[in-house]
């Protein structure tokens, strides 16, 4: 394999010297040891759906999509699920086969490992947290340790493997802890506008929901809300709540609307010259009770020069961040209520520096009101962030198990520490007017 290759956000590129995609722990294995013998830093890449070049590297690119299958382990009642497999595959076999998992995230084509390394949330996320909460044990491929099988419960130290981005070895084999039956919800749909923002999260939260996906529009100030609550899928059951549409699984529900999403953003790129537009997004998870104090950082979306300009706002409920808590770089910082704002546009080069900087100002203003910032998108790539956004001991603690597992530092992921070689970056020249290119994607309020 050879080629320039660029990430979800494509605005970083690089041309790597080895381009390698192993389907076996031995050839794995391999891989790393040529890394060490070359001196090459290693990128673990599933989909490379993350920002920031985290799974770029101008050393080598370790593709681990071959580690694709899913087995259940009759012994234990857990699934085996190789770290390769898409998550939209996944939930097909969980539907064929009578079986779902609480929280799952919205992209067909992101990894399982991927997924993981970034943190893992969803829809349901509001009551059941992420989706780590479901990992029970992982299989990793790590430089110097080799294949290491890990049990959460015996070796709590792993769960900073969510939220590393590959920092700590590449997820081979994952076990999950799955429950019988498809996730059955009711689903409510409402539109509003003109709503204070406290009132808006108060709306929201309203009725106690299981699974929330709202869009507002900042331009037009417009919410369109669909909440549901689940339903027991057992013969004869009573709902829980009646009002709504039946959806008889939540996740393939949620696939769809991310699948017409990503056609539309395709059809803005499609309409610009390659090269010419990138992707920057970003996701601020802030305490409920400073939603109204963050609405201010939001204001200048509607002046910004963004394709697809929609917020996505979600919930994470108190018992929710409980589960939160047990992974130290996912970004819930507390035992409380949380709601995210998730922010993406499609961005001509032109402006990708202003827009930018905005995002600067929203995270200072997120970590001010004692949030935190996902790390799948645009963040500051370097170690002073990490520590005054996760702490000290939760990166000292990402620092001691890296120098276990990874003494030469090979591998990418987190930025900690001295980078020995970093990402290439090339950027293309301005874009005409952005005004000429909106009417290629169709609103993403009316169409979601």
């Amino acid at each position: 394999m050879s080629g320039t290759l660029t990430d979800h956000g494509r605005r970083v590129h690089v041309r790597p010297a080895r381009h390698t995609a192993p389907a076996q722990v031995t050839a794995l294995q391999d891989a790393l040891r040529q890394c060490r013998q070359l001196g090459q830093v290693a990128a673990l890449r599933g989909n490379g759906c993350s920002s920031n070049g985290l799974s770029l590297s101008e050393g080598a690119i370790v593709d681990c999509r071959a580690f694709r299958s899913i087995q259940l382990d009759a012994d234990s009642g857990e699934l085996l699920v190789g770290g390769g497999t898409p998550i939209g595959e996944l939930i097909e076999w969980l539907a064929r086969h009578g079986y779902s998992l609480p929280v799952l995230p919205s992209n067909p084509s992101a990894t399982l490992a991927g997924v993981l390394s970034a943190g893992g949330i969803g829809q349901t996320s509001v009551r059941h947290g992420p989706i780590a909460a479901s990992v029970q044990g992982l299989t990793v491929v790590t430089p110097d340790l080799g294949e290491v099988v890990i049990d959460l419960a015996r070796q709590p130290e792993w769960r900073l493997i969510f939220g590393s981005f590959g920092a700590l070895g590449a997820i081979i084999q994952v076990r999950l802890r799955v429950q019988p039956g498809p996730q059955q919800f009711r689903l409510q749909t409402s539109e509003y506008g003109g709503v204070p923002m406290d009132e808006a999260i108060a709306r929201l939260r309203a009725g106690s929901p299981d699974y929330v996906l709202a869009l507002y529009d900042p331009k037009r100030q417009l919410w369109r809300v669909e909440k549901g609550h689940a339903q027991n899928a057992a013969p004869g059951a009573v709902p829980v709540d009646a009002a709504g549409a039946l959806v008889p699984d939540i996740h393939r529900h949620v696939q769809q609307k991310e699948a017409a999403f990503l056609q539309r953003r395709e059809a803005v790129f499609a309409a610009a010259p390659a090269g010419q537009l990138v992707n920057i997004w970003a996701d601020f998870f802030v305490p409920v009770e400073q939603a109204g104090a963050f609405d201010a950082a939001l204001a200048p979306a509607a002046r910004m020069p963004l394709m697809m300009p929609v917020i996505n706002v979600g919930l994470v409920e108190d018992a929710a961040a409980d589960k939160f808590m047990d992974f130290p770089l996912l970004p819930v910082g507390r035992r409380a209520a949380y709601v995210s704002f998730g922010l993406y546009a499609v961005v001509g080069l032109a402006d990708a520096e202003r827009v930018e900087r905005w995002f600067d100002a929203l995270r200072e203003t997120c970590l001010a009101l004692g949030g935190r910032q996902y790390l799948h998108g645009a963040f500051p790539p370097h170690e002073a962030f990490l520590r005054r956004q996760f702490g000290d001991a939760a990166i000292d603690g990402l620092c001691a198990l890296r120098r276990r597992v990874d003494r030469a530092a090979l591998l990418k992921g987190l930025p900690t520490g001295p980078q020995r070689m970093a990402s290439g970056q090339q950027r293309s020249e301005p874009l005409a007017p952005i005004a000429q290119l909106e009417q290629a994607a169709d609103d993403h309020i009316g169409g979601a």
